[in-house]
């Protein structure tokens, strides 16, 4: 899979497996190398167009997950 936008929200992701459907509670976990852990956290999937899916994240837990979303995109953004 690829992460094509992140927001404390939820995510977009392209080239998702077939089976995540709408209403599919998942598990998204984004890895980098020498990051093994960099965000763990469950969804459900919002909407799905063709590979594509939107996924929400589960609202509770809120401040913890920003925090945890904030550090990733810090990493990703080479800023940590």
């Amino acid at each position: 899979m690829r992460l094509e936008d992140l927001s404390h929200g939820g995510a977009c992701l392209s080239a998702a497996p077939a089976g995540w459907q709408p209403g599919d509670k998942v598990r998204f976990a984004l890895e980098l190398p020498g990051k093994p852990d960099l965000l763990q956290l469950e969804a459900l999937v919002r909407w799905r167009m063709r590979d594509l899916v939107g996924l929400i994240f589960e609202p509770a837990a809120a401040p913890e997950r920003a925090r945890q979303i904030d550090r990733a995109l810090r990493v990703l953004l080479g800023k940590s």
